[in-house]
């Protein structure tokens, strides 16, 4: 669960199929890492944007980016 008391935070959200996994472990291991975006990598990418007082539950296994 995350809770946003104050600002705003925006969460990149990539669904955990077997393929992106693999797309999560091999950008990890890049020395392009810090370069490249995640999302990019992928078919699907999801960008949700919190305010102040919005509480979101995350699915078990998504990766997320902050």
């Amino acid at each position: 669960e995350n809770t946003i008391f104050q600002g705003e935070k925006i969460f990149y959200l990539i669904e955990p199929t077997d393929e992106n996994l693999q797309k999560y472990a091999d950008w990890t291991r890049s020395p392009t890492e810090s370069e490249t975006f995640l999302g990019d990598c992928v078919s699907h990418c999801y960008k949700m944007h919190l305010r102040e007082d919005n509480t979101v539950l995350i699915p078990a296994g998504y990766v997320t980016g902050r």
